[in-house]
Formats: structure tokens, sequence, C-alpha cells
């Protein structure tokens, strides 16, 4: 089964308007892997990737944004 979780990403500093990506988890059962702390980093790491190809951005460009706090979420 195919969940959808939604990866935001926060700038701290109040600046920019925060950035989100949907990233689709295989899972064997309905459950939130969301609170999952091994599946939520891998979850963060697919969804900076996929934010930063998409805006043309590297980890840098992040940090220098400000961009250094996020937060997932499951869809329904």
């Amino acid at each position: 089964m195919i969940k959808k979780y939604q990866v935001t990403l926060f700038c701290t500093t109040g600046a920019y308007r925060p950035v989100a990506c949907i990233v689709n988890n295989e899972q064997a059962e309905d459950v939130d892997l969301s609170m999952d702390k091994q599946e939520r980093k891998k979850m963060q790491k697919i969804g900076v990737k996929k934010i930063c190809e998409k805006r043309y951005w590297r980890l840098a460009d992040l940090t220098r944004f400000g961009y250094t706090r996020y937060k997932i979420r499951a869809l329904v």
C-alpha cells in the first residue's frame, strides 16, 4: 500500500513562506509512520531532496534562506 505524507520546510526567521512536497511511502499497513524516528528521517531526506530539485536549490541554500525546521504529516 502506498501512503502519502506531506513534508513542509519552515523558515525560522519568518522572512519566507513555507515550502512543501508530497512523499509517497510504500508500507504494509495503514498506520501513520510519521511518528517512527527512522521512517521520519527517511521521509525528511526524500522531501528535502525533492524540494531542492524542484526549486534548483542546494542544501546550502536551505540554510541561507533559513529553512531549518520541518514537519511531516500523513495525508488522508
